[in-house]
């Protein structure tokens, strides 16, 4: 049988091409190629030739040097000019298996490439034209390394924009490269490493891991042979690790291989040792160094830096989410900080946790005290965020948003959590001058609901604001006793059957309503008082049109009792 024919890159070079998903990445292959001949430095440059009768179009120059072995006759004759032929297999330093890394400039169908190469004193040039027919000639003058130069015909905007793109191109795959490239004079590749609010490493014979959390829990999963990206994914795009959404890492390990295209790491048993070690990083060491941090932070004084704050309750949902709860040799981490400083810990907080979730205060507030004196989960809330304004977010778009959830992975049941002075109202006694200026009013008004047959203890008012409570524009509230921490849901009680028991009404001194109020009271007391009494039964939603038309009928008596018609 006889030896098959040599294959030709004229017959062969279409499909090549057709099988990379970007023309581009032949900056890839070259700097890999240079690399694998044993240069620490590559260098990356561009010229626009520009044409003597159109000077907006002319020719574009892509130079890549290195300074390897270089290459000698045989090389060029067995291993440049010839497919399929490469001396790589078998050595697990060098990754390109394929022998296209060269053929692949000619994905950007160049007009010509020129390469000068020199090796145990031969030097030669190899030029390849159009159609990609070449030459070899001998050179005289001693060189270094191997020098490709790919000329194109171009206008001077497209060659701007390639250079744009080969910047990014370069960056992409080839940041971390065993060496220095450098492109156009500034140098690319940089140590290998990551970027990211929390992250750990790892290291052996057979790989190099860094994994860590970035905000809003981005997700990067690249993959590198040799410092070279093989592929970079994230939550939408190209092959993530379902698992690991949400993750970022940077694995680097020679046994990992790309596919023909260049478009994705192959998956066979070396990459599944990766992906095994992976999560044993993100499920151990990973996990322990969040929950450490996130104790540290707590704990710092005078507080935690907020930025940092909100990546590290993103970090523990995920590894909460991930896990299923909370590992209990991590229960004793703290996990929030109380208005008052007590310090709250995993396994505290879950303890604490009710049906009605958890509540949070900006500060320190009279209410907060009273609040967390009955050993309810209240935590401070970090952000710059007030509560008592009228355009403050809601809890969940507030740096609390993952802590909430953290809330509701340790208890199911939990509801979403609401500030305390939304859930709990407790008013504070204002100045005796002031409770004396006022008693007309609330005297009043405790007779028209007395007689409507409300069964009221008295009527008094109190300052809410101070204290921390937040209305939501009641103008006032009911409470057993004056004073006391009452739930929301008891704010609007009021009876009406004989057994019912007497509740204080406590007005809220600062409403703006009632501030009008109370200035009507000097002169019209009556009508000020049956103000008063209809907007709290308004707000409560308990008074009808004939309850209001009593209540109307009793002030205008009481009137009319003060201030009698005079004898004629």
């Amino acid at each position: 049988m006889g030896s098959p024919a040599p294959v030709d890159v004229g017959d062969a070079l279409d499909d090549l091409i057709n099988q990379f998903s970007d023309p581009m990445s032949f900056f890839r292959e070259l700097i890999q190629n240079a690399l694998d001949a044993g240069s620490d430095e590559v260098d990356i440059d561009f010229e626009f030739e520009a044409s003597a009768a159109q000077g907006d179009r002319g020719a574009m120059i892509v130079t890549v040097t290195d300074y390897g072995e270089g290459m000698d006759r045989a090389i060029i004759d067995s291993k440049l000019t010839r497919l399929f032929s490469s001396a790589k297999d078998g050595d697990m330093t060098k990754i390109g298996k394929f022998g296209i890394g060269f053929v692949s400039v000619f994905a950007i169908e160049p007009d010509a490439v020129c390469v000068d190469t020199a090796r145990a004193g031969e030097a030669w040039r190899v030029l390849f034209d159009r159609e990609r027919k070449f030459k070899r000639l001998r050179l005289d003058q001693a060189i270094e390394g191997t020098t490709i130069r790919i000329i194109k015909n171009s206008t001077r905007d497209d060659y701007d924009e390639f250079v744009v793109r080969a910047r990014q191109v370069v960056r992409y795959w080839c940041g971390h490269a065993n060496g220095e490239v450098r492109f156009c004079g500034e140098q690319v590749s940089e140590r290998f490493g990551l970027e990211a609010a929390v992250a750990v490493a790892y290291e052996d014979e057979f790989s190099h891991i860094h994994i860590g959390h970035r905000p809003a829990r981005e997700t990067l999963h690249a993959f590198f042979n040799g410092g070279l990206t093989l592929v970079q994914a994230d939550a939408t795009h190209g092959s993530a690790i379902q698992e690991l959404l949400g993750l970022v890492f940077k694995v680097s390990s020679r046994y990992l291989e790309h596919t023909l295209t260049r478009d994705d790491v192959i998956k066979d048993g070396h990459f599944n040792k990766v992906v095994s070690r992976l999560r044993e990083l993100a499920r151990g060491k990973l996990r322990e160094r969040v929950f450490e941090l996130l104790d540290a932070e707590v704990r710092a004084d005078p507080g935690p830096d907020v930025a940092t704050l909100v990546v590290l309750y993103e970090a523990a949902v995920w590894h909460l989410s991930d896990n299923g709860g909370l590992p209990r040799s991590l229960g004793s981490w703290a996990c929030a900080r109380s208005p008052s400083g007590r310090i709250w810990t995993w396994a505290e907080l879950r303890k604490a946790l009710g049906e009605a979730g958890p509540l949070f205060s900006s500060r320190r507030t009279p209410l907060s005290d009273a609040v967390e004196a009955e050993d309810r989960a209240v935590i401070l809330a970090y952000g710059g965020v007030n509560e008592a304004d009228h355009d403050a977010p809601r809890l969940d778009q507030t740096v609390l948003a993952p802590l909430l959830q953290a809330c509701k992975l340790l208890s199911p049941t939990t509801g979403g959590g609401a500030w305390v002075g939304q859930r709990y109202f407790m008013p504070l006694a204002p100045e005796l001058a002031e409770q004396r200026q006022w008693a007309g009013l609330g005297s009043t008004a405790h007779r028209l609901l007395h007689d409507s047959e409300h069964r009221i203890a008295k009527v008094t008012f109190g300052r809410f604001a101070a204290s921390g409570s937040l209305l939501g524009g009641r103008a006032a509230i009911t409470q057993r006793e004056f004073g006391e921490v009452t739930p929301v849901a008891e704010a609007g009680e009021i009876g009406r059957r004989l057994f019912s028991r007497r509740r204080v009404l406590v007005v809220d001194a600062d409403h703006p309503t009632v501030r009008t109020l109370l200035g009507l009271a000097q002169r019209e007391p009556e009508l000020a008082a049956y103000q008063l009494v209809k907007l709290f039964l308004l707000l409560g939603g308990s008074i009808s049109a004939a309850d209001d038309s009593d209540l109307a009928d009793l002030s205008m008596r009481y009137r009319e009792t003060r201030c009698p018609k005079p004898l004629s």
